[in-house]
């Protein structure tokens, strides 16, 4: 543990080696002694030598989360989320404090829906009722059973959901 009062720089080392610090501007710096880019430089974290990344461990009953926030209070601590729920192993993506994307365990991408129904499924609008699409393609490996679904469904008056364009093959 080192600290250079001239510099203002807390150093942590082992084996003779630096590999952390704590600069004068408060930035954390792990495996280097140079902040990233001016708009991301609070936590700079370098390896050039491999592969790396961070690990967010949590249960398998719970989530880990990046929380994005531009305030101290209300939605503003959680405007932006990227999420990983391990109960149902879905990865979210949220903006404006609420849910805009969501891929299931099966891989289905959900736009303005919480629980895709197909490969590609895309809600807009407020309510149900308001443009909704679809999009399906199987295929069974070794067989000629190839299929697709392409639903468009907008709302054509007041609580008429009729489909307007609808492709439906196997």
């Amino acid at each position: 543990l080192i600290f250079n009062y001239e510099s203002g720089n807390l150093r942590l080392g082992t084996a003779g080696t630096e590999r952390m610090r704590i600069d004068s501007g408060g930035r954390l710096l792990l495996k280097t002694t140079t902040e990233g880019h001016a708009a991301a430089d609070e936590l700079t974290i370098e390896n050039t030598a491999a592969d790396m990344g961070i690990t967010l461990r949590s249960s398998s009953s719970h989530q880990g989360a990046i929380y994005f926030s531009d305030g101290t209070s209300g939605d503003a601590e959680y405007r932006g989320i990227i999420t990983y729920n391990h109960a149902n192993d879905a990865l979210s993506i949220y903006t404006s404090a609420s849910e805009k994307m969501r891929i299931d365990s099966s891989g289905n991408l959900g736009l303005g829906t919480t629980s895709p129904d197909g490969r590609i499924h895309a809600i807009t609008g407020a309510t149900t009722n308001a443009a909704h699409y679809t999009f399906h393609a199987n295929a069974t490996s070794g067989t000629n059973n190839n299929g697709a679904v392409v639903k468009v469904i907008s709302s054509r008056g007041t609580g008429n959901a009729n489909p307007i364009f609808s492709v439906l093959t196997n």
